[in-house]
C-alpha cells in the first residue's frame, strides 16, 4: 500500500495558518470598501481544509482513479481562484496548490492542472472588487499569475525528472539485485551438482567396485565349500576379510571428504583430523600448524585437501607414520599445505596428475583461489601431497 508522502499534513496547516492571518488583516478593509460578505473567505478557506481532509489525503498516495484526481485538481484550482476574488492577497495558496497538484498528477496532468490553476488566479484577480478600477489591472494580474506559472512548471519539471532518475536508479539496483542473487543460486547448483556427481565417481570407482569384489569372492568360496576344498576356502575367507577392510577404509576416507567443517581454528581442526586418521588406521600422524589468521574459505579448502592427501595415504601408501604441516613462506603472503608419508610414494619422482580419487577436484579447487597442488613422489621415499594457496585474494 502506497503512502502519503511526508510533511503534507504540516505544510497544508502552515499555509492555511498564513492565509487566516491575511484575511483576519485585510478583511475588514476590503468588507469596508466593496460591502462583500465577511464570511466569504473564511467560508472559502474552510471548504479548501474540508476537501484536504477528506479527499487531498488520499489523493496524495495516488490510488484513487485517475478522473477523481483531475476532479481535485480542479477543486483545489477553483477554490484558489475564488480565494483571490474576496481576498486578492489570498494567491499565497498558490504556493501550496502547485506543489499538490504536481504531488497527485501525471507530468502532462500536473502542467495542465499548473495552467488551470494560473487561469483561476489570475481570473479572482480581475474580477476581484476590490482592484477594480485600477490602473493596470490586467498587466499586473497576467504578470504575477504567468510568473507564478512559470515557476510551477520550471521547478515541477525539474523535481519531477530528479524523482524518474531516482526511480529508476532504484529499479535496476532491484534488477541488479535480482540478477546477482539468481546467478549466486546457479552457482550454487552447479556447485552442489558438481560434487554429488564427484561423490558418485568416487563412490562407483572404490566402495562399489569393492563390493563387487567380495560378491564374486563370496561365490567363489561357496562353491570351494561345497567342492570340499577346505584350504582354497579358507584363503578365499582371508582375501574377503582383507578386501572388506579395504572398502570399510574406502568408505570412511569418502565420510571424511564429506564431513562439514567445524567452527574451530585450523590448527584444531588439522589436529582432530590426525587423532581420528592415527585411531582408523594405526599410521603415527604428527600435526604442525602455525597460527596464521586466514579467511574461513581458505581453511576449508586446505582442510579438505589434507583430507584428501590422507584418503591417498590410506587407500594407497601402505605408511607407517605421516606428518600434516600447515606454515607461512617467509614474506607471509601464501600458506602451505603439505602432508608427506613414508610409504610406496606415486611414481618415480613424477607428479601424479590423476592419483587417487579427488585430487583433480583439489586441484580446481585450490586453482580456483589463485593456489597450486603437487602430488609427487619424495626423493627418500613416499609421497607428499603439497598446496599452497594466498593468503589474501588476488
Amino acid at each position: 500500500m502506497l503512502t502519503r508522502p511526508p510533511g503534507w499534513d504540516a505544510a497544508i496547516a502552515a499555509g492555511l495558518l498564513v492565509c487566516a492571518a491575511l484575511i483576519w488583516f485585510t478583511n475588514p478593509g476590503i468588507v469596508a470598501a466593496t460591502g462583500q460578505p465577511a464570511w466569504a473567505p473564511w467560508a472559502l478557506l474552510a471548504v479548501f481544509a474540508v476537501g484536504y481532509a477528506a479527499v487531498g489525503r488520499r489523493a496524495l498516495t495516488r490510488t484513487m482513479p485517475a478522473p477523481l484526481l483531475f476532479g481535485y485538481a480542479a477543486f483545489i484550482a477553483v477554490t484558489v481562484g475564488a480565494m483571490c476574488v474576496f481576498v486578492p492577497s489570498l494567491a499565497t495558496m498558490q504556493c501550496v496548490a502547485y506543489p499538490l497538484a504536481w504531488c497527485i498528477l501525471s507530468t502532462r496532468g500536473s502542467i495542465v492542472a499548473s495552467c488551470a490553476i494560473a487561469v483561476a488566479v489570475f481570473g479572482g484577480f480581475m474580477l476581484a472588487p476590490v482592484q477594480q478600477g485600477q490602473d493596470g489591472l490586467l498587466l499586473t494580474s497576467g504578470a504575477i499569475a504567468a510568473m507564478s506559472l512559470a515557476f510551477s512548471l520550471v521547478l515541477g519539471l525539474w523535481i519531477s525528472r530528479v524523482f524518474d532518475y531516482a526511480h529508476e536508479r532504484v529499479r535496476l539496483l532491484d534488477q541488479l539485485t535480482a540478477a546477482q542473487d539468481e546467478l549466486a543460486a546457479m552457482h550454487r547448483q552447479a556447485g552442489e551438482t558438481s560434487e554429488r556427481a564427484r561423490f558418485a565417481r568416487e563412490l562407483h570407482d572404490t566402495v562399489t567396485q569393492s563390493l563387487t569384489g567380495l560378491v564374486m569372492l563370496a561365490e567363489r568360496t561357496g562353491a570351494q565349500l561345497r567342492a570340499g576344498d577346505g584350504a582354497d576356502a579358507r584363503e578365499s575367507v582371508a582375501l574377503i576379510e582383507s578386501t572388506a577392510r579395504e572398502a570399510l577404509g574406502e568408505a570412511r576416507a569418502l565420510v571424511a571428504t564429506i564431513t562439514p567443517v567445524s567452527a574451530d581454528s585450523l590448527a584444531e581442526a588439522m589436529r582432530r583430523l590426525g587423532q581420528r586418521f592415527e585411531r582408523e588406521t594405526g599410521v603415527a600422524v604428527e600435526t604442525r600448524v602455525c597460527e596464521q589468521p586466514i579467511a574461513r574459505e581458505r581453511e576449508v579448502v586446505l582442510l579438505r585437501c589434507a583430507q584428501e592427501g590422507l584418503a591417498n595415504v590410506r587407500k594407497h601408501a601402505n605408511a607407517r607414520r605421516v606428518v600434516i604441516e600447515v606454515a607461512a613462506d617467509a614474506s607471509g603472503g601464501e600458506l602451505a599445505l603439505t602432508v608427506r608419508d613414508d610409504g610406496v610414494g606415486v611414481g618415480r619422482g613424477a607428479v601424479a596428475e590423476e592419483s587417487g580419487f579427488g585430487i583433480a577436484g583439489m586441484r580446481e579447487r585450490v586453482g580456483m583461489l589463485g593456489g597450486r597442488l603437487t602430488l609427487a613422489t619424495r626423493p627418500g621415499g613416499g609421497a607428499e601431497l603439497a598446496v599452497v594457496i594466498p593468503l589474501a585474494a588476488s
